[in-house]
């Protein structure tokens, strides 16, 4: 007896596994087993393009070009931040100012030497003022009437010698003054020839070696000047501020204190799996889906292709995702009007083949998951 009655709850029991297990085809209860992705990834949102004719990938939303992030080259101290996130910027506005006295005294004192090697050059070029030579030439004329009252006692002092009329102390008196009236001539006439004749060659070249290492030294306090103040590289908008007032900022400080992208015309950067690579080509058409407006479709055409294969970096994390692959990268162009927002995560699809591209958005109207083509559990046999 109790036998049977084991046999009978078996019975029953596969009985009720066959029947949970089999349900026909197009029963409105009937369990849908999932139909697998385009590559093997994650299952695209909606889109009006048929998922047959489409490669997808995953991608992220930027600007005309890469977006710039943007550091002081020097160190220093920020006085004062000149715009917040969102301000629309063009090519040369400042963003951001540091304190700049210790760069104003070093331009000053630069520019100073600078001008102080000039006019050495000057007055080696120019020679001597007119107003210097005529003095050196009246000291000279002074010198040679000295030599010549020197030159005419000392005669007379040598003719009274020999008639023993003067002693050997005031001819030697004689000589002395002589002699001294002579060097001062030669030494008038030397000051005069010296400020008359022309520069030599090589104090020419070292007094021009002289001004062009200042005006290096004044080109240089310019630019630590210059670089004190942070300016927008591009035409666009400030996606980021990460600075205050007061902190000390430089080169390899931490993050980036500003970026700036040009929204003139959106692109989606878009990394497709390595079993689609080879059908893309530049020129075909896209069509890029966001999470945040799934039922939204904004257009697009392909204007690059990566030349190289890189590992995969971008995640969408959905279900049935590869970690695994290596991704081609691809730049989309959106059509003119799109207003998703920079860094934004969307899913892409891309028309395959040349003649794909040329047929337009024609396709499915829903989901592609969501047609009747859905496959029925395996029967248990």
């Amino acid at each position: 007896m109790k036998l049977a009655t084991n046999l009978l709850v078996a019975t029953a029991f596969g009985g009720a596994l066959l029947s949970t297990a089999y349900i026909p085809k197009g029963s409105p209860t009937a369990p849908l087993e999932p139909v697998p992705s385009l590559t093997g990834s994650a299952t695209p949102p909606r889109t009006t393009l048929d998922p047959a004719d489409c490669v997808f990938a995953a991608g992220l939303v930027e600007g005309a070009e890469r977006e710039s992030l943007l550091q002081f080259e020097v160190e220093g101290r920020i006085v004062e931040i000149l715009v917040r996130e969102g301000a629309a910027v063009v090519a040369g506005d400042p963003l951001a100012r540091l304190e700049d006295t210790t760069a104003k005294s070093l331009l000053s004192e630069a520019q100073g030497k600078l001008a102080l090697a000039k006019a050495e050059y000057l007055r080696l070029v120019n020679g001597a003022r007119e107003e210097t030579l005529q003095v050196a030439r009246a000291e000279a004329e002074v010198a040679a009437n000295r030599l010549a009252h020197a030159d005419s006692g000392w005669t007379r002092a040598q003719r009274l010698a020999k008639e023993n009329a003067i002693t050997k102390e005031q001819l030697d008196t004689y000589r002395f003054g002589h002699r001294h009236a002579e060097a001062e001539y030669e030494l008038a006439k030397s000051r005069v020839a010296e400020l008359e004749a022309a520069a030599r060659t090589d104090d020419l070249k070292i007094a021009e070696a002289k001004v062009e290492i200042a005006a290096a030294a004044v080109a240089q306090a310019e630019d630590m000047l210059r670089k004190s103040v942070l300016r927008a590289p591009l035409d666009g908008m400030v996606l980021t501020v990460s600075a205050e007032p007061g902190e000390l900022v430089g080169p390899g400080r931490g993050q980036p204190l500003f970026s700036i992208a040009n929204l003139s015309r959106l692109h989606v950067r878009a990394y497709v799996e390595e079993l689609d690579v080879l059908e893309l080509e530049v020129g075909q058409k896209a069509a890029v889906v966001a999470d945040a407006r799934p039922n939204q479709e904004y257009g697009g055409c392909v204007v690059w292709i990566a030349p190289s294969m890189q590992e995969k970096r971008l995640r969408h994390h959905k279900p049935g995702e590869r970690s695994d692959v290596r991704v081609r990268e691809v730049l989309v162009q959106l059509d003119e009007g799109s207003d998703l927002v920079v860094g934004l995560p969307v899913d892409v699809f891309i028309m395959r083949g040349g003649e794909a591209a040329e047929e337009g958005t024609s396709g499915l109207s829903m989901s592609w998951w969501e047609t009747e083509e859905l496959t029925a559990p395996t029967q248990i046999q």
